[in-house]
């Protein structure tokens, strides 16, 4: 039997100030029911580590929200995860948690 560890009620998601803060997780994850993910103090945060299947089978998702210098600095461990998360890319250099 496989373990199979996700996120199955996570809405909002936050990451604030978390300044060493370098992975959500070390293996790529389940969000299946993510709205909205803010991330604000958190330069070291490089891989979001999300699965790409969940990612696509997200109707719900709506904002990735971060400074640019964050989202630009972002690991790809697939190119398609990328590309599937780009539209929901909002940038906001001012929000205060």
């Amino acid at each position: 039997m496989q373990m199979r560890l996700c996120f199955p009620l996570s809405r909002p998601l936050f990451y604030v100030v978390l300044l060493v803060f370098e992975s959500i997780s070390d293996h790529a994850l389940d969000f299946p029911s993510l709205v909205e993910m803010n991330v604000s103090g958190c330069a070291r945060l490089k891989k979001l580590s999300m699965k790409l299947e969940s990612v696509r089978n997200n109707n719900g998702l709506r904002a990735i929200c971060g400074e640019k210098e964050w989202r630009d600095g972002l690991e790809w461990e697939e190119i398609g995860l990328y590309s599937s998360l780009l539209p929901y890319f909002q940038v906001d250099n001012n929000r205060a948690f």
